[in-house]
C-alpha cells in the first residue's frame, strides 16, 4: 500500500485529531504499531520445494505443521543463501490426458499422445473456430476470440497466444495480429531486434526475448541477464531501473544511438511486470495442444475422461454435458452393469461414472466392479445383493443406485425396488446365514419358506413413480439431471426465440442485457445498505449455472419466487466478474411457466427451408395440421428469397411440444418464433 501509520497520522489531520482526543483511537493505533510490519501468519508454497545436497536442517531453520515440513525461511531468503527452490506444478489436464490415452488403448492399442503429429491441420481448424470448451488454458471467451482471430497453424502460435493473453501483453494484440496479417508493415527500433522479435511479429512478448535484448544490444552476461529476468518475473521495478543507465551506456558501445536505447529501455521496463517465461507458455501450449487433439479425434474417450476429472464439480460437469449435447453425442444414465469408476466412452455415447453418484464411495464402487468382472453382469437386485453379501452394502447405497437409474434395466420398477428392499435383503441375509452355517435349517424345508429369488419373484406390480420424480430423484443423487430435463419445454420455446443459455452469455459483451430461462438452486438474502432487501441466486440451465443479483427493487415482486428449485425467466444486465466468469444483475425475474404461457399466446412462428424441400415442407405441414390454433405462420425459402404463408395452413396453436417436433423436422436452427415476453 505504500503507506504506514506513522505516515498516514502525518498526511491525514482527521486522523490525527482522532488520535490526539480520542482515547481508544489513541490506543488502537498505539497497539497497531506495535504489531505493524510483522507477518500475520505462516503460509506454505503450494508446489515449491527445496532441493539441497544435504539434510535441509543443515542449512535453515525447520517448521512443522499438519505433517508437512517446510523452511522457516520464505522464497527469496532462501534464493539469497544459495538454495535451489524448484516448483512442481500438478495438472489436472495430465490426469485427463492419460485417462483419455488408456481408454483410446482399448481400440487402438499402440496410441501414445506423444507420437501424435504436431501440425495436425483439423485441430488447429477446430482452435480457429474458437470450439475450445474443454481444452487447457483456451475455454475463456476472450481466449476463443483471440484464437478464432489469430487462426492459429503451429504451437509455437498457440505459445505466442497463452503468452499475449495477459494483462500489459494483452495491449499488444491488435499490433501482434495486423503485422501477422501483414509481414511488411513490420518495423523494428533498431536491426538488433530483428532476430529477436521475428517470431513475435515484431512485438516483445517473453522474459527471453528481454534477456536477449540485453545480451545482444547491451553486452549483457548470461548471467546477468538472467538476474533482469528475475527482477520482471518478481515485478522488481526498482532493480529494472537500475539497470537503466547500465544498459544504456552499453547499447550505445555497440553503437546503438541512445536515444533508441532509451525508448527500447522504457518499453521493457513497463513490459517488465507482465512478461511471460516462453518456456512455461511452450510447455502449457504442448499440453493445450495435445488436449485439442484429443477433443478432435477421439471426442468420446476425451469428453469422459474430462468429466471424470470435474465429477465433483456440478458446473462445470453441465458445461461438459451441454457440450456433448451440441455434438450430437448422449449422456447415457449410469448403469450396474455397463458404468465404470468414471465416465466412459460407449457405443451409443458416454455413460455416466458410478462414483458421481452421492452415497457410494470409491471402495464401495470397487467392490462392486471387483465382483461383475469376476462373476458377470448382475441380473437383478436379489442377485446385487446377495453378491454384496460381506461388503459394506445397505439400503442408502442401494437407493444411490435404483434413484440415480443405475438399476433401471433390472426386472423391478425404482418404486418396486425401493419399497420392497427391505424384504429382498431380509431374505439374502437368512440366505448368507444358512449358506455360512454351512447346514440346512430344518424348518427351511417347509412350504412357507423361499430362497431370495423367489421372494423378488412374488413382489406384486406397482406403477412407477412418476416422470418428474425420477428427475429429481437424479438430480438429488448425480447432481444433475439425466434422463430429461425440467426446463426442457421452456428452453424449447427460448431457443426458437434465439435467447443465449449461460454457456453462451460467456462470450458476450460487458452489460448486455440477457434473459435466462433456469431454475434457483441456492437462495441467500441480503440486507442492502438502504436498509432494503436484496437476494443473491446461483441459477442454473441445461449449459451451466451462474450468479444472479437481485436488487431491492426487483426483490419486493421477486420473492414469492426465490425458493430452490423455483423455475423462472431471469432477465437483466451482464456483469463480467475478474476471473471471467459472469453474473446477471436481474432486474424483471417471472414464473417460467408465465413466460411460456406468454409466448406461446403471441408467438408468431417461422419455418426455414428451400422451395425444393418437399419432405421437410411435408414433415413440418402434417405436424401444424395437427396443432390447429390462431398463432401465424410462416415458411422462409432460402432459395426464393421470399416469406410467404402456406396456402393451406396459415395459423396453428404454437406449444413446447410442437416447437420440439418441428425441431426435428426442419432443424433447431430452421425454426424459430417471434414473440413478447
Amino acid at each position: 500500500l505504500h503507506m504506514t501509520l506513522d505516515k498516514a497520522l502525518e498526511e491525514s489531520e482527521e486522523l490525527k485529531k482522532l488520535y490526539d482526543t480520542d482515547i481508544k483511537v489513541h490506543e488502537l493505533i498505539d497497539n497497531a504499531r506495535s504489531v505493524e510490519g510483522m507477518p500475520r501468519n505462516t503460509s506454505t508454497h503450494a508446489a515449491g520445494v527445496v532441493i539441497c545436497d544435504a539434510p535441509v536442517s543443515n542449512y535453515v531453520p525447520l517448521i512443522s505443521r499438519d505433517g508437512v515440513t517446510a523452511t522457516q525461511y520464505t522464497m527469496t531468503a532462501l534464493e539469497r543463501v544459495g538454495l535451489l527452490k524448484m516448483d512442481f506444478l500438478g495438472l489436472r489436464n495430465l490426469t485427463i490426458i492419460h485417462d483419455c490415452e488408456k481408454a483410446i488403448r482399448k481400440r487402438i492399442p499402440d496410441f501414445d499422445i506423444r507420437h501424435v503429429p504436431d501440425d495436425d491441420p483439423e485441430t488447429f481448424a477446430m482452435l480457429s473456430a474458437g470450439d475450445t470448451t474443454g481444452v487447457f488454458q483456451f475455454e475463456s471467451g476472450g481466449m476463443r476470440q483471440l484464437l478464432i482471430k489469430l487462426c492459429p497453424r503451429s504451437i509455437e502460435d498457440l505459445t505466442a497466444a497463452l503468452s499475449l493473453y495477459r494483462p500489459g501483453p494483452m495491449d499488444s494484440i491488435p499490433r501482434y495480429l495486423e503485422n501477422r496479417r501483414h509481414p511488411e508493415k513490420i518495423t523494428y527500433a533498431h536491426p538488433i531486434l530483428k532476430d529477436i522479435l521475428d517470431v513475435t511479429c515484431g512485438c516483445i512478448v517473453y522474459q527471453e526475448q528481454v534477456m536477449e535484448i540485453c545480451r545482444k544490444m547491451a553486452g549483457y552476461s548470461y548471467g546477468r541477464a538472467d538476474l533482469v529476468r528475475r527482477a520482471m518475473a518478481k515485478k522488481k521495478h526498482d532493480v529494472m531501473e537500475k539497470e537503466r543507465d547500465i544498459f544504456i551506456e552499453g547499447a550505445v558501445k555497440n553503437n546503438v544511438p541512445r536515444n533508441v536505447a532509451e525508448d527500447i529501455f522504457s518499453e521493457m521496463a513497463g513490459f517488465a511486470s507482465y512478461a511471460f517465461n516462453k518456456s512455461h507458455a511452450a510447455a502449457y501450449s504442448v499440453v493445450a495442444y495435445r488436449t485439442a487433439y484429443l477433443k478432435k479425434h477421439f471426442y468420446k474417450e476425451y469428453m469422459a475422461a474430462l468429466m471424470s476429472a470435474f465429477a465433483e464439480y456440478t458446473g462445470k460437469l453441465m458445461e461438459y454435458i451441454a457440450e456433448c449435447g451440441k455434438n450430437g453425442v448422449k449422456i447415457l444414465r449410469p448403469d450396474i452393469n455397463e458404468s465404470d469408476m468414471g465416465f466412459t466412452a460407449a457405443e451409443d455415447g458416454i455413460r455416466f461414472s458410478l462414483l458421481a453418484a452421492k452415497n457410494l464411495g470409491r471402495g464401495m464402487i470397487s467392490d462392486i466392479l471387483a465382483e461383475r468382472d469376476k462373476n458377470g453382469p448382475y441380473t437383478n437386485l436379489t442377485d446385487l445383493v446377495k453378491r454384496m453379501s460381506g461388503c459394506e452394502f445397505n439400503r442408502r447405497a442401494a437407493e444411490s443406485l435404483i434413484k440415480s437409474g443405475a438399476l433401471d434395466s433390472f426386472p423391478l420398477n425404482r418404486r418396486q425396488m425401493i419399497e420392497n428392499y427391505d424384504l429382498i435383503a431380509g431374505a439374502c441375509a437368512d440366505y448368507s446365514r444358512g449358506a455360512i452355517e454351512g447346514q440346512l435349517d430344518f424348518f427351511g424345508m417347509s412350504p412357507d419358506s423361499h430362497c431370495p429369488d423367489d421372494t423378488e419373484k412374488n413382489i406384486p406390480p406397482s406403477p412407477e413413480y412418476p416422470p418428474e420424480e425420477l428427475l429429481e430423484m437424479e438430480r438429488d443423487i448425480l447432481g444433475i439431471y439425466i434422463s430429461g430435463h425440467p426446463l426442457q419445454n421452456a428452453r424449447s420455446v427460448a431457443k426458437a426465440l434465439r435467447m443465449p443459455d449461460i454457456r453462451t452469455a460467456l462470450g458476450m459483451r460487458e452489460g448486455e442485457r440477457v434473459a435466462f430461462v433456469c431454475t434457483i438452486s441456492s437462495v441467500k438474502h441480503h440486507s442492502a445498505k438502504n436498509g432494503g432487501q436484496m437476494a443473491f441466486l446461483t441459477v442454473e440451465d441445461m449449459s451451466g449455472e451462474t450468479e444472479c443479483v437481485v436488487f431491492p427493487s426487483v426483490y419486493v415482486t421477486a420473492k414469492p419466487l426465490l425458493e430452490n428449485g423455483r423455475r423462472i425467466l431471469a432477465e437483466g444486465k451482464l456483469s463480467l466478474s475478474r476471473d471471467g466468469k459472469i453474473n446477471l444483475l436481474a432486474d424483471r425475474i417471472i414464473p417460467s411457466e408465465d413466460f411460456i404461457k406468454k409466448v406461446c399466446s403471441s408467438a408468431k412462428l417461422f419455418i426455414r427451408c428451400k422451395s425444393t424441400d418437399r419432405d421437410i415442407i411435408h414433415k413440418c405441414t402434417e405436424l401444424l395440421k395437427g396443432s390447429p390454433g390462431s398463432n401465424p405462420v410462416l415458411f422462409r425459402f432460402t432459395d426464393l428469397g421470399r416469406t410467404i404463408a402456406h396456402r393451406e395452413i396459415k395459423t396453428c396453436a404454437v406449444t413446447p411440444e410442437l416447437i420440439e417436433k418441428l425441431s426435428l423436422a426442419s432443424g433447431e436452427e430452421n425454426t424459430a418464433l417471434t414473440a413478447s415476453y
